[in-house]
């Protein structure tokens, strides 16, 4: 996840005795939460390639599978959210 979401694990991280810290830690299991319905590099493949618009990231080696296209909705659907 530090390398889809790295932004907020970094302010998790540095406020992590704050008072909002409790928050932050909910706001990084979100995404979290929406990947492990996936294997994680066919998931993490589909979050980068949405994020740069880039379809090459989509590009998996045997035997993984990059996610179908209703697997890919339902994902952007859960992060959406």
């Amino acid at each position: 996840m530090a390398n889809v979401i790295p932004a907020q694990l970094r302010e998790l991280y540095d406020h992590w005795q704050d008072d909002n810290a409790d928050q932050l830690q909910i706001n990084a299991n979100i995404m979290r939460d929406a990947m492990r319905a996936y294997a994680p590099i066919p998931g993490l493949k589909q979050v980068m390639a949405d994020r740069t618009g880039d379809a090459a990231w989509r590009n998996i080696r045997p035997p993984l599978m990059a996610l179908t296209p209703a697997q890919t909705e339902t994902l952007r659907t859960a992060l959406a959210q």
